[in-house]
């Protein structure tokens, strides 16, 4: 269960559970804002799937980045040359641990404009994708 404790309601839903869980041993854990594990499993599955769609529609890298690099696109090829050069350009960090969790979508949303002037537009996948997806 994940609850923000920004609101007095997410404050009275925790001490109901609390309550409800008399007898029995709980585990809390206090996030910051960082970006989350599943929110890294959907960049790397969004830059998968983006790979996907680009070779599907025959953009090879040279077409998209008008570069003298003629190769297919792969989920590291979009991470390191689309993903992270808006993360560095927008957040001056390489790194997505680093991120915090809006930034995530920021990056999304800029990376997802770029690429829509080549008719594509991919989803962000959500944290209810299956581990096997991520592979």
């Amino acid at each position: 269960m994940i609850l923000s404790l920004a609101q007095d309601s997410g404050i009275k839903n925790l001490l109901d559970f609390v309550l409800r869980a008399k007898g029995k041993t709980i585990e809390i854990t206090i996030c910051d804002d960082k970006r989350t594990s599943r929110q890294l499993r959907s960049i790397w599955l969004y830059c998968s799937l983006v790979a996907s769609d680009l070779n599907d529609a025959g953009l090879d890298v040279k077409l998209v980045l008008e570069e003298d690099l003629e190769v297919s696109w792969n989920k590291d090829v979009v991470m390191d040359v689309l993903w992270r050069t808006v993360q560095k350009t927008l957040f001056n960090t390489n790194s997505t641990k680093n991120l915090k969790r809006k930034q995530v979508g920021e990056i999304y949303e800029e990376l997802n404009r770029y690429l829509s002037k080549f008719g594509l537009s991919t989803q962000f996948p959500n944290w209810n994708h299956n581990d096997e997806d991520y592979k």
